[in-house]
Protein backbone atom coordinates (compact mmCIF):
# COMPACT_ATOMS: atom_id res chain seq x y z
CA UNK A 1 0.00 0.00 0.00
CA UNK A 2 1.28 3.46 -0.93
CA UNK A 3 2.19 6.06 1.67
CA UNK A 4 -0.06 9.13 1.37
CA UNK A 5 0.76 12.42 3.07
CA UNK A 6 -1.35 13.50 4.91
CA UNK A 7 -2.67 10.03 5.69
CA UNK A 8 -6.26 11.36 5.81
CA UNK A 9 -7.70 13.84 3.27
CA UNK A 10 -8.49 17.23 4.78
CA UNK A 11 -11.62 17.56 2.67
CA UNK A 12 -14.60 15.24 2.34
CA UNK A 13 -15.19 16.19 -1.29
CA UNK A 14 -16.28 12.94 -3.03
CA UNK A 15 -13.91 13.41 -5.98
CA UNK A 16 -10.88 13.83 -3.70
CA UNK A 17 -11.94 10.97 -1.43
CA UNK A 18 -12.34 8.59 -4.38
CA UNK A 19 -8.95 9.43 -5.87
CA UNK A 20 -7.35 9.22 -2.42
CA UNK A 21 -8.63 5.66 -1.94
CA UNK A 22 -7.51 4.54 -5.40
CA UNK A 23 -3.99 6.01 -5.13
CA UNK A 24 -3.51 4.56 -1.67
CA UNK A 25 -3.90 1.06 -3.14
CA UNK A 26 -0.74 1.46 -5.23
CA UNK A 27 2.35 -0.57 -4.19
CA UNK A 28 4.46 0.49 -1.22
CA UNK A 29 7.24 1.98 -3.36
CA UNK A 30 4.90 4.90 -4.14
CA UNK A 31 4.74 8.02 -1.98
CA UNK A 32 1.89 10.42 -2.72
CA UNK A 33 1.38 13.96 -1.46
CA UNK A 34 -2.11 15.42 -1.23
CA UNK A 35 -1.98 19.18 -1.65
CA UNK A 36 -2.76 21.47 1.28
CA UNK A 37 -2.93 24.49 -1.06
CA UNK A 38 -6.12 25.23 -3.03
CA UNK A 39 -4.24 26.58 -6.07
CA UNK A 40 -1.91 23.56 -6.43
CA UNK A 41 -2.31 20.31 -8.35
CA UNK A 42 -4.27 17.82 -6.25
CA UNK A 43 -1.52 15.21 -5.89
CA UNK A 44 2.21 14.76 -6.33
CA UNK A 45 3.11 11.15 -7.01
CA UNK A 46 6.60 9.65 -6.70
CA UNK A 47 7.66 6.07 -7.34
CA UNK A 48 10.86 5.75 -5.35
CA UNK A 49 13.80 3.82 -6.78
CA UNK A 50 17.37 3.22 -5.69
CA UNK A 51 19.41 6.07 -4.26
CA UNK A 52 16.42 8.39 -3.97
CA UNK A 53 15.90 8.59 -7.74
CA UNK A 54 12.63 7.42 -9.26
CA UNK A 55 9.62 8.57 -11.27
CA UNK A 56 7.34 11.51 -10.56
CA UNK A 57 4.34 13.43 -11.82
CA UNK A 58 1.60 15.89 -10.92
CA UNK A 59 -2.08 14.96 -10.79
CA UNK A 60 -5.15 17.16 -11.16
CA UNK A 61 -8.70 15.88 -10.77
CA UNK A 62 -11.33 16.82 -13.33
CA UNK A 63 -15.04 16.59 -12.51
CA UNK A 64 -16.07 16.14 -16.15
CA UNK A 65 -18.65 13.35 -16.52
CA UNK A 66 -19.68 11.02 -19.32
CA UNK A 67 -23.06 12.75 -19.43
CA UNK A 68 -21.43 16.16 -19.96
CA UNK A 69 -19.38 14.86 -22.89
CA UNK A 70 -22.45 13.38 -24.54
CA UNK A 71 -24.29 16.68 -24.02
CA UNK A 72 -21.30 18.47 -25.56
CA UNK A 73 -21.68 16.36 -28.69
CA UNK A 74 -25.29 17.48 -29.02
CA UNK A 75 -24.35 21.06 -28.12
CA UNK A 76 -21.93 21.24 -31.04
CA UNK A 77 -24.88 20.57 -33.32
CA UNK A 78 -27.31 22.98 -31.68
CA UNK A 79 -24.95 25.71 -30.46
CA UNK A 80 -25.44 25.09 -26.75
CA UNK A 81 -23.13 26.48 -24.06
CA UNK A 82 -19.68 25.00 -23.67
CA UNK A 83 -19.77 22.00 -21.30
CA UNK A 84 -16.04 21.24 -21.39
CA UNK A 85 -15.03 24.13 -19.14
CA UNK A 86 -13.88 21.79 -16.29
CA UNK A 87 -11.46 20.09 -18.70
CA UNK A 88 -9.86 23.30 -19.89
CA UNK A 89 -9.63 24.74 -16.38
CA UNK A 90 -7.92 21.60 -15.04
CA UNK A 91 -5.41 21.52 -17.90
CA UNK A 92 -4.62 25.20 -17.60
CA UNK A 93 -4.19 24.93 -13.82
CA UNK A 94 -1.63 22.14 -14.19
CA UNK A 95 0.34 23.95 -16.88
CA UNK A 96 0.24 27.30 -15.07
CA UNK A 97 1.39 25.85 -11.73
CA UNK A 98 4.28 23.95 -13.34
CA UNK A 99 5.51 26.95 -15.31
CA UNK A 100 5.31 29.27 -12.29
CA UNK A 101 6.69 27.00 -9.58
CA UNK A 102 9.30 24.83 -11.31
CA UNK A 103 12.54 25.54 -13.17
CA UNK A 104 11.82 25.91 -16.89
CA UNK A 105 13.61 22.71 -17.94
CA UNK A 106 11.83 20.62 -15.32
CA UNK A 107 8.44 22.20 -16.06
CA UNK A 108 8.81 21.46 -19.77
CA UNK A 109 9.41 17.76 -19.13
CA UNK A 110 7.03 17.24 -16.18
CA UNK A 111 4.46 14.44 -16.44
CA UNK A 112 1.03 16.05 -16.02
CA UNK A 113 -1.91 13.74 -15.36
CA UNK A 114 -5.62 14.53 -15.47
CA UNK A 115 -7.77 12.04 -13.56
CA UNK A 116 -11.41 11.69 -14.60
CA UNK A 117 -13.12 9.59 -11.89
CA UNK A 118 -16.55 10.18 -13.50
CA UNK A 119 -15.60 9.79 -17.16
CA UNK A 120 -15.87 6.50 -19.06
CA UNK A 121 -13.29 5.55 -21.68
CA UNK A 122 -15.72 5.58 -24.62
CA UNK A 123 -16.66 9.19 -23.82
CA UNK A 124 -13.01 10.20 -23.47
CA UNK A 125 -12.49 9.42 -27.17
CA UNK A 126 -14.92 12.21 -28.04
CA UNK A 127 -12.89 14.87 -26.24
CA UNK A 128 -10.61 17.24 -28.15
CA UNK A 129 -6.98 16.16 -27.79
CA UNK A 130 -4.83 18.66 -25.91
CA UNK A 131 -1.97 20.09 -27.93
CA UNK A 132 -0.77 22.48 -25.21
CA UNK A 133 1.84 20.05 -23.90
CA UNK A 134 3.05 16.63 -25.03
CA UNK A 135 3.31 15.52 -21.40
CA UNK A 136 -0.42 15.79 -20.57
CA UNK A 137 -2.00 12.40 -19.89
CA UNK A 138 -5.66 11.55 -19.25
CA UNK A 139 -6.85 8.64 -17.11
CA UNK A 140 -10.52 7.64 -17.08
CA UNK A 141 -12.63 5.80 -14.52
CA UNK A 142 -11.87 2.37 -15.99
CA UNK A 143 -8.12 3.03 -15.90
CA UNK A 144 -8.33 4.09 -12.26
CA UNK A 145 -10.05 0.80 -11.46
CA UNK A 146 -7.51 -1.21 -13.46
CA UNK A 147 -5.64 -3.74 -11.35
CA UNK A 148 -2.51 -2.83 -13.31
CA UNK A 149 -2.66 0.90 -12.54
CA UNK A 150 0.95 0.70 -11.37
CA UNK A 151 2.10 -0.22 -14.89
CA UNK A 152 -0.05 2.51 -16.42
CA UNK A 153 1.50 5.16 -14.17
CA UNK A 154 5.02 3.79 -14.63
CA UNK A 155 4.67 4.40 -18.35
CA UNK A 156 3.50 7.99 -17.76
CA UNK A 157 5.64 9.34 -14.94
CA UNK A 158 8.87 11.24 -15.59
CA UNK A 159 12.15 9.52 -14.67
CA UNK A 160 13.91 11.86 -12.28
CA UNK A 161 17.01 12.20 -10.14
CA UNK A 162 16.84 12.56 -6.37
CA UNK A 163 17.61 16.26 -6.80
CA UNK A 164 14.71 16.78 -9.23
CA UNK A 165 12.33 14.96 -6.91
CA UNK A 166 13.47 17.18 -4.02
CA UNK A 167 12.91 20.29 -6.15
CA UNK A 168 9.36 19.20 -6.96
CA UNK A 169 8.65 18.29 -3.33
CA UNK A 170 9.83 21.69 -2.11
CA UNK A 171 7.57 23.45 -4.65
CA UNK A 172 4.50 21.27 -4.11
CA UNK A 173 4.84 20.81 -0.36
CA UNK A 174 6.69 23.89 0.98
CA UNK A 175 5.66 22.98 4.52
CA UNK A 176 8.10 20.04 4.32
CA UNK A 177 11.00 22.44 3.84
CA UNK A 178 12.76 23.17 7.13
CA UNK A 179 13.40 26.82 8.02
CA UNK A 180 17.07 27.45 8.72
CA UNK A 181 16.30 28.60 12.25
CA UNK A 182 15.06 25.08 13.01
CA UNK A 183 18.63 23.77 12.60
CA UNK A 184 20.35 22.96 15.86
CA UNK A 185 23.59 24.84 15.34
CA UNK A 186 25.59 27.00 12.96
CA UNK A 187 27.78 24.05 12.05
CA UNK A 188 24.71 22.06 11.06
CA UNK A 189 23.42 24.93 8.90
CA UNK A 190 26.78 25.20 7.16
CA UNK A 191 26.88 21.48 6.52
CA UNK A 192 23.39 21.50 5.01
CA UNK A 193 24.11 24.58 2.90
CA UNK A 194 26.85 22.69 1.12
CA UNK A 195 24.54 19.77 0.39
CA UNK A 196 21.59 19.44 -1.98
CA UNK A 197 18.10 20.83 -1.47
CA UNK A 198 17.21 17.54 0.27
CA UNK A 199 19.22 18.72 3.26
CA UNK A 200 16.45 21.21 4.03
CA UNK A 201 13.53 18.81 3.52
CA UNK A 202 12.00 16.45 6.01
CA UNK A 203 12.56 12.90 4.86
CA UNK A 204 9.50 10.88 3.85
CA UNK A 205 8.99 9.25 7.27
CA UNK A 206 9.44 12.54 9.13
CA UNK A 207 6.95 14.32 6.91
CA UNK A 208 4.47 11.45 7.26
CA UNK A 209 4.67 11.76 11.06
CA UNK A 210 4.34 15.55 10.95
CA UNK A 211 1.20 15.34 8.79
CA UNK A 212 -0.54 12.36 10.40
CA UNK A 213 -4.19 12.88 11.39
CA UNK A 214 -4.46 16.58 10.57
CA UNK A 215 -8.24 16.60 10.36
CA UNK A 216 -9.97 18.93 12.81
CA UNK A 217 -13.74 18.92 12.37
CA UNK A 218 -16.56 19.55 14.85
CA UNK A 219 -16.41 16.02 16.23
CA UNK A 220 -12.67 16.14 16.83
CA UNK A 221 -13.05 19.58 18.40
CA UNK A 222 -15.35 18.07 21.03
CA UNK A 223 -12.97 15.18 21.60
CA UNK A 224 -10.02 17.56 21.95
CA UNK A 225 -11.35 18.60 25.35
CA UNK A 226 -9.98 15.25 26.54
CA UNK A 227 -6.41 14.15 26.14
CA UNK A 228 -5.42 12.52 22.86
CA UNK A 229 -1.90 11.11 22.64
CA UNK A 230 0.35 10.31 19.73
CA UNK A 231 3.58 8.49 20.55
CA UNK A 232 6.64 9.42 18.48
CA UNK A 233 9.62 7.09 18.89
CA UNK A 234 13.10 7.62 17.51
CA UNK A 235 16.77 7.48 18.41
CA UNK A 236 18.71 10.60 19.36
CA UNK A 237 19.12 12.91 16.36
CA UNK A 238 16.37 11.26 14.29
CA UNK A 239 14.33 14.48 14.11
CA UNK A 240 11.63 14.02 16.78
CA UNK A 241 11.80 17.66 17.93
CA UNK A 242 11.93 18.84 14.32
CA UNK A 243 8.74 16.88 13.54
CA UNK A 244 6.97 18.49 16.51
CA UNK A 245 8.01 21.99 15.45
CA UNK A 246 7.02 21.44 11.83
CA UNK A 247 3.69 19.93 12.87
CA UNK A 248 2.95 22.90 15.16
CA UNK A 249 3.76 25.30 12.33
CA UNK A 250 1.54 23.36 9.94
CA UNK A 251 -1.38 23.24 12.39
CA UNK A 252 -1.10 26.97 12.91
CA UNK A 253 -1.26 27.52 9.14
CA UNK A 254 -4.22 25.17 8.60
CA UNK A 255 -6.21 26.26 11.64
CA UNK A 256 -5.27 29.91 12.28
CA UNK A 257 -8.12 30.38 14.78
CA UNK A 258 -6.81 27.60 17.01
CA UNK A 259 -3.98 27.72 19.53
CA UNK A 260 -1.04 25.32 19.47
CA UNK A 261 0.89 24.53 22.66
CA UNK A 262 4.18 22.62 22.71
CA UNK A 263 5.60 21.56 26.09
CA UNK A 264 9.03 20.01 26.70
CA UNK A 265 11.09 19.10 29.76
CA UNK A 266 14.28 19.58 27.74
CA UNK A 267 15.52 23.06 28.66
CA UNK A 268 17.77 23.62 25.56
CA UNK A 269 14.74 23.06 23.33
Amino acid sequence: MAKVLPNVPLTQAPLIARAFRVLKQLPEDYTIWHSLKPDSPDFLIVKVGEGGAGKMGLIKLCALTTEQVLEHRQGQLFGNVDLLKPLREAEQALIRWSSEKLPAELAAAMALVLLFPKLESHAREALPVSESTPHMHWLTREQLQDADLDSVLSGILLSASASDIATLRAAFSPESEMPREFCASASLRERNLSASVEGFLLDYDQEYAAKANLQFNEESEVLSRDFSLTLLNGVAGSGKSLIILCRARLLEELFPRKSVLVLTHNQPL
